[in-house]
């Protein structure tokens, strides 16, 4: 192995890295530096130092970087054994991936969770090092994967080094960064010397240093080049130094030195840098180059030749080569390489570079290069595929069409900027060409982009825009997408509007159709104030969901429960659409189904869970582009910690996605927000300041405020109103809500109507009201709400001087508080009391509180009878991981089996789902 100059402190740094993983201490660094800076060597170094460890490699060429899955495929090669031993779904989506099986195109995040397992299992026998060289050139499938997996490493003993240039690729822009810079002096003198045998005087290296900022090769070029007089400062260094730019130069000239045979033959195969040595004798004999010049070529020390592969000792060798050839010779070379290739892709690909007009049979096959990549979920591939056949094509229609792929393929990547570009030359080509259809799929695409990521009302106006030129069935999915931006939005006159479009819709077969035209009819109902039949359909939308697996259908019947008032449904609903999501591997789905799974959890008592899921939710909406999705989460985030009576964490929060929904118009978002700093100031007795933002929200237009919860809100609003004194807005808040309680017959609500009732009431008269809320709230699940009446019935005895009356009920308060972890409620409960003339001391601590979100969300699993393995494939994340929590959570808990985990967990209260 060649020596290593310098580089101490990183090669610490990097050893460290590895010994941790030794342990069972997985971690991940990204060596950041310019070419030839050495970034290479250093990993090559440390690698050689790993014993015991199993050792993949990988390394980004750029050809390579427009295959799906490339690089996996050199990564896992010699562990593919271990594929069948993981779960199904992940087993066919990384043999589907790796070439292994056809079928479907694998979900790109299964993919990533099952290389996440493969490592991991690996991991189980010898502690793993993974290497990935020149990472920026990795296809993007491959490198999505790999961060994936990394993001999650915790307790596995794998360590991932991955080299790249010139920063850290976005997927693992995360990650801890290691920039490598140029050498020290000393470094650079002892690597001069050991190339050229001779001294290196002072003020030369000094030059040499400077010019070429330490970079190693910049170093060894230059010094291959100087004379041992210039070295040794006899004879006067050239100038310029050939650095930088001039770099390449210095390749050319060494370059132009060659046989003419031997350059042409060097330029054939800097325009496949993946050319194996069989095929790049057939494109010479093809080119009339005879067989000798590769030996040429090879001797000057530019390539170097193995059995199966040709390589440049350097990339910016075959940088220098390629770029200096100029576009004619470049063309004659891919001309040459499209003639021999053996595979369509790589045939297709090199014609097309070499074509210098539109030509739509080569487009053709460009197509069917991108449908191939695509069913590998290689969707970098395919878009630059259809891109380049866009540019081919002929016809503006076709142009279009394939230009609105592209888009599509670009934002199922994860690049959703370059998406919305592609949409704007996709429009111009379909106005040019008369193609209506292709403008509806444009529109249709960049308001799906707007949903996730942009602003819910400019998604809007393109969706229902979409709609106007697309068929019934697709004019349904546009429709659909264009409520839901609606709903985002708070905005309930377009949401109406778009409502009464579907049920304006030809008609759609299937039960999907059934659904969606049920629940906006019963939207719509709502909106109009027909309360009793927007249930009938809301009651058709829920007898349907009983049938169906889809995700985003279940979704919208957890809505329409919601809507009815029914708590059970309103949880079993998305808690289904999160399994069914996670089960699928479709991470896309998860953190959707959780905005709604975590709503209905917070108001049941599931604080801690509640937490646990929004903070996974929130970080597979952030890794999945899903902005929108994670602002809902933040803002639900900030509920639960007003609940909790976390005021700082509240606020937070609430500030996070109160930016987001300013930004985007995002009347939801702004309204759950706002709704949680409200509860907040009532949880700390700030009645006018709780009554002042909640008559805000009620009063905000779309984009600000969210009819929807300005009802849900609405008993809270009543309490601020009473208490800061203002009776007619409470009565006329508690009126709106009233007759949706009614309506509904939910039993949390109407316990709801009564608790308002009672705190408009006389003094005399409050009395029946509470004791009739309490008896409602004995067969509903929101404890929390429970408590709450408790807390106020108590106080309201209390005031009227019937003291051992108000202490038990506020007993009753504190005891639902203290476990639900609602601990500044608990405080004012405890205050309650204390005012009622009762000693009260703090409680211990819950069981289950000091376990961390993760570890919590593990429990529970548990606790349902999941085995480490499917715990794992629940959370993505690897076994080793979740044992690792499983001794945590052992520890904290004082236990010893996982009988004693499911007793405990349960006993405390947080196990109920």
């Amino acid at each position: 192995m060649p020596v290593l100059y310098g580089r101490v402190q990183e090669c610490a740094e990097l050893t460290a890295v590895i010994e941790a993983a030794a342990r069972s201490e997985s971690g991940v660094r990204v060596l950041v530096g310019e070419p030839g800076i050495g970034k290479t060597a250093l990993l090559n170094s440390v690698t050689a130092h790993a014993d015991g460890f199993a050792v993949l490699c990988a390394r980004g060429t750029p050809s390579e970087a427009r295959l799906p899955y490339a690089g996996l495929h050199r990564l896992l090669r010699p562990v593919t054994e271990l594929i069948g031993g993981l779960p199904a779904p992940q087993r066919t989506a990384i043999r589907a991936a790796l070439g292994q099986e056809d079928g479907p195109a694998p979900d790109r995040f299964l993919v990533s969770v099952a290389v996440l397992g493969l490592l991991s299992e690996l991991a189980e026998k010898r502690p793993v090092l993974v290497v990935v060289d020149d990472a920026h050139w990795l296809d993007a499938p491959s490198l999505d994967a790999l961060a994936f997996a990394a993001a999650r490493f915790q307790a596995e003993g794998i360590a991932l080094l991955a080299a790249t240039r010139p920063e850290p690729p976005e997927p693992f822009s995360w990650a801890p960064v290691m920039t490598i810079g140029g050498l020290e002096p000393a470094a650079c003198e002892q690597l001069i010397r050991a190339r050229s045998g001779g001294p290196v005087a002072g003020p030369v290296l000094d030059r040499l240093i400077t010019h070429t900022g330490g970079n190693p090769l910049a170093l060894l070029e230059i010094a291959e080049r100087l004379s041992a007089a210039q070295l040794a400062g006899r004879a006067p260094l050239p100038r310029p130094l050939p650095v930088g730019p001039a770099l390449e130069r210095a390749y050319l000239e060494r370059v132009s030195a060659l046989p003419v045979a031997a350059q042409r033959l060097l330029l054939l195969a800097a325009a496949d840098d993946e050319i194996d040595a069989v095929t790049l004798l057939r494109a010479a004999s093809h080119a009339g180059i005879d067989a000798s010049a590769l030996e040429a070529a090879e001797a000057a020390g530019l390539i170097r030749v193995s059995e199966t592969r040709v390589r440049f000792r350097h990339p910016l060798i075959r940088s220098a080569v390629y770029q200096g050839a100029g576009l004619a010779r470049r063309r004659w070379a891919h001309q040459v390489l499209g003639e021999v290739a053996a595979r369509d892709d790589r045939r297709a690909w090199h014609r097309a570079a070499a074509a210098l007009h539109p030509d739509a049979g080569l487009a053709d096959e460009l197509e069917r290069s991108a449908g191939r990549a695509r069913v590998r979920s290689g969707y970098t591939a395919a878009a630059a595929a259809m891109e380049r056949a866009a540019e081919l094509t002929p016809d503006d229609g076709v142009r279009a069409r394939r230009l609105v792929r592209a888009a599509w393929d670009r934002w199922l990547g994860g690049h959703a900027d370059a998406a919305v570009g592609l949409l704007d030359q996709a429009r111009r080509a379909a106005e040019a060409g008369g193609r209506a259809g292709t403008l509806g799929e444009i529109d249709l695409l960049r308001g799906m982009i707007g949903l996730r990521g942009g602003v819910a009302r400019d998604a809007y106006q393109s969706l229902v825009s979409a709609a106007d030129r697309l068929g019934p069935e697709e004019a349904l999915h546009a429709l659909t997408a264009a409520a839901e931006a609606a709903f985002y939005a708070g905005d309930q006159l377009r949401f109406t509007a778009a409502a009464a479009r579907i049920g304006r819709l030809g008609p759609v077969p299937g039960e999907r159709a059934a659904l969606i035209r049920a629940y906006f009819a019963g939207m719509a109902h709502a909106a109009e104030g027909e309360i009793a039949a927007s249930i009938r359909q809301f009651r058709t939308v829920l007898e349907i969901a009983g049938r169906i697996d889809d995700p985003d259908l279940l979704r919208w019947a957890a809505t329409a429960a919601l809507m009815v008032g029914d708590d059970t449904i309103a949880h079993a609903l998305p808690a289904r659409a999160v399994d069914i999501a996670r089960a699928r591997g479709a991470v896309t789905k998860v953190p959707q189904a959780i905005e709604l799974l975590v709503h209905s959890e917070l108001w049941t008592g599931r604080l801690a869970i509640a937490r646990a899921n929004a903070l996974e939710g929130l970080r597979l909406a952030t890794q999945t582009g899903q902005l929108n999705c994670a602002g809902h989460l933040r803002a639900l985030l900030a509920l639960h910690a007003a609940i909790e009576g976390d005021v700082r964490t509240c606020r937070e929060r609430a500030q996070e996605a109160l930016a987001r929904a300013r930004e985007h118009d995002l009347g939801l978002v702004s309204a759950v927000a706002t709704w949680a700093l409200a509860f907040s100031d009532l949880s700390l007795g700030r009645y006018g300041e709780a009554a002042d933002r909640l008559t805000r929200m009620a009063e905000a237009g779309p984009g600000h405020g969210h009819p929807v919860i300005t009802v849900l809100s609405a008993p809270h609003y009543v309490e601020a109103a009473v208490r800061s004194g203002d009776h007619d807005r409470a009565a006329r808040a508690l009126a709106m809500f009233r007759s949706w309680a009614e309506a509904v017959q939910s039993a949390w609500a109407l316990a709801l109507v009564e608790r308002c009732r009672a705190l408009l009431a006389d003094p005399a008269a409050a009395d029946g009201h509470y004791r009739r809320a309490l008896e409602l709230h004995a067969v509903s699940a929101r404890d929390f709400e429970r408590a709450r009446t408790a807390l106020l019935y108590g106080a309201h005895l209390r005031r009227q001087r019937r003291r051992a009356q108000a202490r038990r009920y506020t007993r009753e308060a504190l005891e639902i508080f203290e476990r639900l972890g609602a601990t500044r409620w608990a405080e004012r409960a405890r205050g309650e009391l204390r005012a009622a003339g009762e000693t009260v001391t703090d409680p211990e601590g819950e069981e289950t509180g000091a376990l961390t979100a993760q570890q919590l969300q593990i429990a529970r699993f548990i606790a349902e009878g999941a085995t480490n393995r499917e715990v794992a494939a629940r959370l993505f994340i690897s076994p080793r991981t979740v044992d690792y929590h499983v001794r945590n959570i052992f520890a904290k808990l004082g236990i010893g089996s996982r009988v004693e985990l499911v007793r405990r967990f349960r006993a405390s209260g947080t196990a109920r789902v």
